[in-house]
């Protein structure tokens, strides 16, 4: 079980967080931002490595391996880290034909 299931609760000043799906053109845009204390430069690297190391890693395999998994789909992950941190993930749509739809909106 996670730590979360088990119920673990922040400590220090409340966070807020917002969460967003967007669609523009072919990418659907799902957006978490937060009023924290920002993500460590550690983890938000971990959006530009396409490999970990043992000495070179994120804290946990999470945000490295949706950034994986969306790049192999041809869509991104961006990390914005002012005031708190905004996580967009950019997914490319199916098209009816099930293949991905082509654009640069995002």
């Amino acid at each position: 079980r996670s730590s979360h299931s088990r119920g673990w609760r922040p400590t220090g000043p409340a966070t807020t967080a917002r969460v967003e799906l967007t669609r523009e053109g072919g990418m659907a845009t799902l957006t978490v931002a937060d009023d924290g204390p920002g993500l460590p430069e550690t983890e938000a690297a971990a959006v530009d490595r396409t490999t970990e190391s043992d000495l070179d890693h994120a804290s946990g395999i999470g945000l490295w391996f949706v950034t994986w998994v969306l790049v192999e789909l041809g869509g991104e992950v961006t990390v914005d880290g002012d005031d708190g941190t905004t996580v967009a993930l950019h997914v490319p749509l199916a098209t009816a034909d099930g293949s991905t739809a082509e654009t640069d909106d995002h």
